[in-house]
């Protein structure tokens, strides 16, 4: 932003501050950024710094969560070898979920986190999850084992692609 929103003055300048916030009884410590216009006082945020104060955000509720990071996503998937594109169609969450992810303008779920952390631990769930990224062939399968009263039935071996 060139001017400011009150007086259209072109005399800025962009401050910043470390912020408290109150998330699940802790207390998140959050860079924030905004804009101060010399001529009239007037403080604002603009578009960027909106869009850089919510990044600023969501690394730190990552942080508290116990998540990864959107940075260590996209580690995680360079390392299990995938694309963007590859990953949300194995893992889920939409077409355009990695690149969501990996930009920091969404945290991926609790679940989704456990999910690639299997798959970095033991490339064998990786290997599964490839294998049955098509997860609509097996919903009669996994109904089937789930209604079963014979108890020696190994849910692992039955699940396995034939």
């Amino acid at each position: 932003m060139t001017a400011c929103t009150i007086c259209k003055s072109e005399h800025l300048i962009k401050l910043n501050e470390v912020e408290e916030i109150l998330y699940k009884n802790t207390t998140l410590h959050i860079y924030s950024e905004y804009t101060k216009c010399e001529n009239c006082g007037n403080e604002f945020i603009s578009k960027e710094q909106g869009r850089q104060n919510d990044i600023y955000f969501l690394e730190a509720k990552h942080k508290a969560d116990g998540l990864m990071s959107p940075d260590e996503i996209k580690r995680a998937r360079i390392k299990l070898g995938l694309t963007q594109a590859n990953a949300a169609k194995i893992f889920g969450g939409g077409d355009n979920a990695f690149s969501k992810y990996e930009r920091g303008e969404v945290t991926q779920s609790s679940a989704m986190d456990k999910l690639i952390r299997l798959c970095l631990v033991n490339q064998t769930n990786l290997q599964y999850l490839k294998e049955n990224s098509d997860v609509s062939s097996k919903i009669n399968d996994i109904d089937f084992l789930l209604s079963t009263k014979n108890s020696s039935c190994d849910p692992v071996s039955f699940l396995k692609v034939k």
